[in-house]
């Protein structure tokens, strides 16, 4: 089985990826392959893709992309425990482990604005240009996707491991991945717990926190709520844990704590929040689409 990664602009998938070459992995990348088309089609990198844009822009699609597609189909018949670095890889290597990388909108805003490698294509003047820019990409892409493929790609039930990298390492990230991909886990939804807001105040003792408690969280653009289970993030807190599997409810209610209840939970993990969530941000959902749980929307 191979394994297929994806995710949000800025999650650090390429980082991810350089990981587990490190830790003996083939990475099979895109960027690999187009340009190994490129070279056959005795063309440049800029010739193919300025191609592929003429194509598309006549028919709606691009037989350069077709191509990349079916070559990650072969490739993937012909491996076994490559990883794909890819956006689309794990609808075309059919049966791999694939893996979804999360990140926090405003700490993927930051990731990208402060990429000097990302200047020459994408120069913005503010770190508030960046993130509006990321959140149109990220519409623009569940259109494109679902008009040339029938694919959601942000449909989170496409994927054997959902994992948050905001506030761990790649090779952190890399470690996790490829315990689960070795366990082959399925429907797992990994968060660290300084990207969960509570919703409930607590004093934050470490009496009071509960091991394995389970964590169920509701998505919103400006980040993860816990509907309930805050007995569980504090132990992670405590516990200095860099992920927690949790239960994604996308119709549970979430509210908004004070600045003064967020600290407890800071104290607690020895960290601060990025920034503490206004109650307008509890109802603005988020782009990932989480299947409803049953019976359970409070």
């Amino acid at each position: 089985m191979n394994i297929s990664i994806t995710g949000n602009l800025g999650a650090g998938k390429s980082s991810v990826c350089h990981e587990l070459a490190e830790k003996g992995y083939e990475i099979i990348s895109a960027g690999t392959l187009f340009r190994q088309i490129a070279v056959e089609h005795h063309m440049s990198v800029e010739e193919l893709n300025r191609k592929a844009a003429e194509e598309v822009s006549k028919s709606g699609k691009s037989s350069i992309d077709d191509m990349l597609d079916q070559r990650t189909a072969q490739l993937n018949a012909m491996k076994d425990g490559a990883v794909f670095d890819s956006r689309l890889a794990w609808n075309f290597a059919k049966g791999s482990y694939r893996v979804f990388l999360t990140v926090d909108l405003d700490e993927s805003a930051a990731r990208v604005f402060g990429d000097q490698n990302r200047r020459a294509s994408e120069a913005f003047e503010t770190l508030e240009q960046c993130r509006a820019s990321i959140i149109n990409r990220q519409g623009l892409e569940k259109t494109r996707f679902a008009k040339l493929y029938g694919i959601n790609y942000y449909d989170m039930s496409n994927y054997d491991l959902v994992i948050d990298c905001t506030h761990v390492s790649p090779s952190e990230a890399a470690d996790e991945i490829e315990r689960c991909y070795k366990s082959r886990e399925s429907g797992r939804v990994e968060l660290n717990p300084r990207s969960i807001y509570p919703t409930h105040a607590s004093e934050g003792r470490p009496e009071d926190a509960v091991p394995d408690a389970a964590v169920r969280v509701s998505p919103r653009c400006c980040g993860w709520f816990a509907a309930e289970g805050e007995q569980g993030l504090l132990h992670a807190l405590h516990e200095r844990k860099r992920f927690i599997r949790v239960v994604v409810d996308p119709d549970a209610a979430v509210s908004v704590l004070t600045p003064g209840e967020y600290r407890v939970y800071e104290k607690a993990g020895g960290f601060r929040y990025r920034r503490y969530p206004v109650p307008e941000d509890a109802a603005q959902k988020t782009i990932y689409d989480f299947p409803p749980v049953s019976g359970n929307s409070r």
